[in-house]
């Protein structure tokens, strides 16, 4: 398959935000990666939508480890963006978006998936369901990041009170706004995940004059403003403090 159709909107998709949540920009960039191995085997002579790669392989060539592909391909698999059946991986929904050619082959022979076989010589995966232990920390640890985006902004209401544009409603665009300051954020001294890196950030921005109004436009900071990742990054490394009034 030479190529497949990629909806420019997909990253918004709610099982992709699951994984983005989990997962950030490593998880997103993986399953996008899976996908594109597969496609490159598909042919008219192989229409089982297989991923010939294991777990160790795909690592290697990602700079992951195999621990952490093979979890976070459990997290496609539980999630319905990948297939499973015993120890093989593979993606149905892709016969769907083949290129023209490919589409012309699945229609003709249909799809033949790898069912019921036995395990192939480089099976993706290991297992396919999480053990117990796995599970329930996935689920403490998606509970706590789901809280943190309320939390983030009731702490912003309670800093700026009467001073600023109270958050009203936490929507899917500041969900998302707020996971991508988090991950861009990953790696540095400011760890964004944590409720009292935010709020450190806003007592900083309210001792700041400029951005709280003192400015010949009368203009103030805001919260969509401060959770753009590129504001953001401006705001940690202190260029707003002595900007020109």
């Amino acid at each position: 398959m030479k190529w497949f159709k990629h909806d420019t909107d997909a990253n918004m998709d709610a099982k992709l935000q699951e994984v983005m949540l989990d997962y950030g920009l490593e998880g997103y960039g993986l399953y996008w990666y899976c996908i594109e191995l597969i496609a490159q085997r598909v042919n008219g002579d192989n229409l089982t939508f297989e991923l010939e790669h294991d777990c160790r392989i795909i690592a290697r060539n990602t700079g992951s480890t195999p621990q952490k592909v093979e979890q976070m391909m459990k997290s496609f698999i539980k999630l319905g963006l990948l297939d499973a059946d015993n120890g093989h991986v593979f993606c149905l929904k892709l016969a769907s978006r083949c290129d023209d050619f490919t589409a012309k082959a699945v229609r003709r022979k249909g799809v033949k998936p790898v069912i019921n076989q036995e395990v192939g010589v480089c099976p993706s995966l290991s297992v396919f369901v999480p053990l117990e232990e796995e599970e329930e920390e996935r689920k403490r640890s998606k509970k706590n990041i789901s809280n943190i985006h309320q939390q983030i902004a009731d702490s912003w209401n309670e800093v700026f009170k009467d001073e600023l544009s109270a958050v009203s409603k936490v929507t899917q665009k500041r969900i998302t706004a707020i996971n991508g300051c988090i991950n861009e954020m990953k790696g540095t001294v400011h760890d964004f995940s944590k409720l009292e890196t935010w709020t450190n950030l806003f007592l900083y921005v309210k001792s700041i004059p400029f951005l709280m109004g003192g400015n010949d436009r009368g203009w103030t900071i805001s919260f969509d403003f401060i959770t753009t990742k590129s504001k953001l990054i401006k705001l940690v490394e202190g260029e707003y403090e002595y900007a020109v009034k």
